[in-house]
């Protein structure tokens, strides 16, 4: 974002070139402009802390954020270490672990109208609770003790003017050469920032103190920028990995930022219109570096300051009868786009790591991720394909061995050996004599020489399976010198009759 008199600077190479951040490690940073006065639109980044002489901060640096311009209105951001002289092209230019691309100032969008006229809602990326776009009245604008402390000993009458702004931006984000985000797939990961706010315009008038005016009247515009709010959301491959918001000024402005996200939390120590430091302190939900570089962006080239630095409202410079119908856009009435599904950077890494959910920031607020996971549809029990004759047990599953079914103890029918042709009770029990079954009262079936049970028993109902009537002949089972009737043994849905 536009960054008014700042130069790029070169920090010199400490004695002692630390190591690179390991990708599944978090880490505590502090992040502070580089150059004497503190205008450089490079970083310095520091490991948990940062000394307080130039010569220990020359010694101690970590990494650093190099900022270029690469085209018009374009800038890339490069995270980088001092090992350097790899490029005979560029011998100052050290290894890059990420880079991000972007617009040096967005496409603004404006509405104006009379204040007291109507009221607005402009929707971003959020739903549900995090989604109220809803404004504040006008005359909370019209008389924020911002806007009016202004007016001094101007006469202040209406109309005042609202305008509500907002745009939408990208930044690219994508990795350097020392092999980083390879879980990637050399697909970029996009982070879209929907910014949106007021800004009102008063205009005053008092007599003109010289004596010579003749009553002439000396007349002033007064104008105060609110920034409401800055969305973030963070997308690989159109699904998304994380998303959050930041309140403006409108409310709070001064004080600490804390920007709370799913990969790192960073403390703007000051406030927004300070040249303070971050401390950003990131999470296993994403390699460190990567999150390093996504909280500089946030807190620098998308923070509250730069977001009105970059505002140019145009509005008339004198009080107006009318306005102009360029600026009369209709403002969205429904959220921006979603992403298609969630992703999960390191879902797929060999050794778990901790997921951590989003935790709610005095500041800031924001919506928890989501795992990605195949959806699977339960269905009923009769949509499942129809055994066939002789088949147990269902498709896909290997057949047991003759005499064991179920495979496991506890199933149904309790665990026992398969009974043959001709013999009953099971092996191992003796016989019992011709036309007594079952031995003993109580089992099953309950009465002798009656099979089925009776009504609400098993089979429940009458017409399944054994077919109505007595079976097998009374007396005699199975019958003598005669194979054990077809499908014995089977489930009663494999016989089809």
């Amino acid at each position: 974002m536009g960054c008014g008199c700042s130069f790029d600077n070169l920090p010199p190479v400490p004695d002692q070139i630390k190591d690179d951040p390991s990708a599944d490690s978090t880490v505590t940073a502090v992040v502070a402009r580089l150059g004497f006065f503190g205008f450089s639109r490079d970083y310095g980044i520091w490991e948990n802390l940062r000394p307080n002489t130039g010569d220990e901060q020359k010694q101690a640096i970590w990494l650093w954020f190099n900022k270029s311009t690469i085209g018009a209105n374009n800038v890339q951001i490069d995270l980088e270490n001092f090992r350097r002289g790899k490029l005979p092209e560029k011998p100052d230019k050290g290894e890059v672990l990420y880079s991000a691309y972007l617009q040096e100032r967005p496409n603004f969008e404006y509405y104006q109208r009379f204040a007291g006229s109507a009221m607005d809602m402009i929707y971003g990326f959020f739903s549900g609770a995090h989604g109220n776009y809803q404004d504040q009245p006008d005359d909370f604008y019209t008389n924020h003790q911002r806007h009016r402390s202004q007016f001094d000993d101007f006469r202040v009458s209406p109309p005042h003017i609202i305008t509500k702004w907002s745009f939408t931006s990208k930044v690219t984000f994508r990795p350097g050469n020392t092999g980083r985000g390879q879980m990637l797939g050399g697909v970029p990961v996009m982070l879209e920032v929907f910014s949106k706010g007021t800004v009102v315009t008063s205009y005053g008038e008092k007599p003109d103190p010289d004596p010579e005016a003749n009553g002439r009247m000396i007349h002033r515009k007064f104008e105060t920028e609110f920034v409401d709010r800055i969305e973030f959301r963070l997308t690989y491959n159109n699904m998304l990995m994380g998303q959050w918001f930041v309140e403006g000024d409108t409310h709070q402005n001064q004080g600490d930022v804390n920007i709370d996200s799913p990969f790192f939390t960073t403390i703007v120590e000051g406030g927004w219109f300070t040249r303070s430091t971050f401390k950003c302190t990131t999470r296993q939900t994403m390699d460190p570096a990567l999150a390093m570089l996504i909280s500089h962006v946030c807190g620098s080239e998308f923070s509250v300051a730069e977001v009105k630095n970059d505002l140019r409202v145009p509005t008339p410079g004198s009080k107006p009868k009318s306005l102009d119908s360029r600026y009369a856009f209709r403002p969205r009435a429904q959220p921006l786009p979603q992403p298609q599904g969630t992703y999960n950077m390191y879902a797929a890494r060999p050794v778990q790591q901790p997921y951590y959910g989003v935790t709610q920031a005095p500041v800031m607020q924001q919506q928890p991720v989501m795992h990605q996971q195949p959806v699977v549809q339960q269905q009923p029990m009769m949509q499942q394909p129809m055994m066939q004759q002789g088949q147990y047990p269902p498709q896909q599953q290997p057949m047991m061995p003759q005499g064991q079914y179920p495979p496991q103890q506890g199933q149904y029918p309790p665990q026992q050996p398969m009974m043959q042709p001709g013999q009953y009770p099971p092996q191992g029990q003796p016989m019992m004599p011709q036309g007594q079954y079952p031995p003993q009262q109580g089992q099953y079936p309950p009465q002798q020489g009656q099979y089925p049970p009776q009504q609400g028993q098993y089979p429940p109902q009458q017409g399944q399976y054994p077919p109505q009537g007595q079976y097998p002949p009374q007396g005699q089972y199975p019958p003598q010198g005669q194979p054990m009737p077809n499908g014995y043994g089977q489930s009663p849905m494999h016989q089809q009759y």
